[in-house]
């Protein structure tokens, strides 16, 4: 039942996204709130707790079930589709990273490629981590080349689709910052990325209609017992 679950993560994801699309706020609403929904697939133990993702991967959910509609097979073809581009575009950012540290770029490309967690969790399982890690690595990339504005851009698109990635903010912002800065200049730095991110995921929840519920979700992964 593996693939059981990887498809009932994918239908979760996609009843997440009709609740959002027929005006409901997953933030405060399960997916039991849907008709169908047990048909469809969901895991009953994760029927009525809100999502715990941020307002863009809400942004993404919709959007794949408004170009599949009601049809788990495709929502779950989909969502894999953006996790193997996801994926992909994680390993272009540590090829950069590690030339940029002066490691040999194939050989840390094939190590993350074939690390375990890459293949079952990110490839086989389909799950929005992929996407989180991405953008997380693509920020490190940008914070290096001091792009300041895209790494702050990319940190709070990592942090908009899964909250955890907020503990990456510090270190892209050293990531730009030269080694003899002072700790004042550091602290102002991080007060500026952490707003800059703020205002832009704040803005990502509002044209949703979510707002900041997805701090009140925190607590949902651990609502739910189970083996892991």
């Amino acid at each position: 039942p593996r693939g059981q679950r990887r498809v009932r993560v994918c239908v979760q994801s996609a009843c997440t996204g009709r609740l959002l699309r027929a005006g409901l706020d997953p933030y405060t609403h399960g997916v039991a709130w849907l008709p169908g929904w047990f048909q469809l697939g969901v895991d009953p133990a994760w029927a009525d707790t809100p999502t715990p993702y941020g307002p863009l991967f809400l942004a993404v959910q919709s959007a794949v079930v408004g170009v599949t509609g009601d049809a788990p097979w495709w929502s779950m073809v989909l969502f894999r589709l953006l996790c193997l581009l996801a994926t992909g575009l994680m390993l272009m950012a540590i090829r950069e990273l590690a030339a940029m540290h002066g490691i040999e770029p194939q050989a840390a490309v094939w190590l993350a490629a074939l690390n375990p967690v890459t293949l079952m969790h990110l490839v086989l399982a389909a799950h929005n981590d992929a996407l989180m890690i991405a953008a997380m690595c693509w920020a490190f990339v940008f914070s290096l080349r001091g792009q300041k504005p895209a790494a702050v851009l990319a940190i709070a698109a990592a942090i908009a689709i899964k909250p955890i990635a907020v503990v990456a903010l510090p270190f892209v912002v050293l990531g730009w910052l030269p080694r003899s800065s002072t700790l004042l200049r550091r602290i102002l730095s991080l007060l500026a990325a952490t707003v800059g991110s703020a205002i832009l995921i704040f803005a990502g929840g509002k044209l949703l209609g979510v707002g900041l519920g997805w701090i009140s979700a925190l607590t949902t992964p651990g609502a739910v017992r189970t083996l892991l």
